[in-house]
């Protein structure tokens, strides 16, 4: 069975860290989509981002932390990401001051438009100039209701071949 799930091309979304000196995330809040980066850009110093509720960390990212107990954080200058593989929403908080200052954040990821789904392959092979129908469904995950082509060219003679969507999104 061949999948695909389909969103916007993949983007980066930037965060700061500490702006201001202040003990924030600027935004706090931010969504995306599957497949997106957030970009976490430290403006202010002694600041960590790690993946949980206030202030329990989950395991899913730790970044800015230097290893130490109790941790401490990166300083301006530092940048570190995370791309979100699957929807949901994700709360984030600062190690050195979540738990006494409140600095926490969230990203929430919305699923992929839509969904194409082949459970069976085409029989036999397809050569350039022919036309085959794949007996496919498609599935709308966030009230998509327009048309979708896909189109598959072979990358080079005999290899497999490379498909696309359109439109992307």
């Amino acid at each position: 069975m061949l999948g695909l799930a389909v969103s916007a091309q993949a983007k980066t979304v930037h965060v700061q860290v500490g702006p201001n000196n202040a003990l924030i995330f600027s935004p706090a809040s931010v969504t995306i989509n599957v497949g997106d980066t957030v970009e976490w850009d430290w403006v202010g110093n002694n600041h960590t981002v790690a993946s949980g509720g206030c202030c329990s960390f989950n395991g899913l990212f730790d970044l800015g932390t230097k290893g130490t107990s109790p941790p401490t954080g990166q300083n301006a200058g530092f940048a570190a990401s995370h791309t979100f593989t699957q929807p949901g929403s994700f709360p984030y908080f600062c190690r050195v001051h979540g738990s006494n200052f409140g600095m926490t954040g969230s990203v929430t990821v919305l699923p992929p438009d839509y969904s194409i789904i082949f459970p069976h392959p085409t029989a036999g092979p397809i050569f350039p100039g022919q036309t085959a129908i794949f007996g496919g469904l498609l599935g709308s995950s966030s009230g998509y209701n327009s048309s979708v082509a896909l189109s598959c060219k072979p990358v080079a003679p005999a290899s497999q071949p490379n498909c696309s969507v359109n439109p992307a999104s």
